[in-house]
């Protein structure tokens, strides 16, 4: 989506929510962080180390600013998008640990500002052999409007009076993380839908 309209603050706040999830932003991120990664201790030996990824196993991944990533980085994720494991054949070390988890990521359009009616995959700096193991895309836009001085308004107003909210963060994550162990069943009639 566009730049400033709250990716980040979305993805930090849904991080706080979620139990066994990590935030990762991609301009620090490399493959190693995010798969596995080999540490050099101060004796000399070399020790494999699990990164986001097979951390968050059963979990989510918040992934910010993956258009910044390193292009040879971001392919570290196609394993684990794809098969639900990350490995590593590098230093002596050949091991293949599980990360089912999902990843939630945000990416800005190439020129700054989404361009209406243009594919996905030509405002986007990403591969599309990477956007094609995104099961659900969409766009958070910048658009001007009438709204803009009502939303002004509330965010000046929320430094003065404080953000209300119905729900606690503790709440909010309980009531997540109870819906994340339920597992609905297709009927046939919404499957042949579908």
């Amino acid at each position: 989506g566009d730049p400033s309209t709250s990716k980040s603050s979305l993805l930090l706040f849904a991080n706080k929510l979620v139990r066994r999830s990590m935030y990762s932003s991609g301009r620090g991120a490399s493959a190693a962080g995010l798969t596995i990664g080999i540490v050099k201790r101060p004796n000399g030996t070399s020790l494999a180390q699990p990164g986001v990824l097979p951390l968050c196993h059963g979990g989510f991944a918040f992934i910010d600013e993956l258009d910044k990533m390193n292009p040879l980085d971001r392919i570290g994720l196609h394993e684990a998008m794809e098969k639900g494991t990350v490995s590593i054949n590098k230093a002596g070390f050949s091991m293949t640990l599980p990360s089912e988890t999902s990843v939630i990521a945000a990416a800005n359009p190439k020129g700054g500002k989404w361009i209406e009616g243009m594919p996905v995959i030509e405002n986007v700096n990403l591969l599309p052999t990477l956007l094609s193991r995104m099961d659900i895309r969409w766009r958070i836009l910048d658009t001007v409007g009438i709204n803009d001085t009502r939303i002004a308004e509330h965010i000046t107003g929320s430094f003065i009076d404080g953000i209300k909210s119905f729900y606690s963060i503790e709440d909010l994550s309980k009531i997540i993380n109870y819906a994340r162990k339920i597992r609905p069943s297709m009927s046939p009639t919404a499957a042949k839908l579908l």
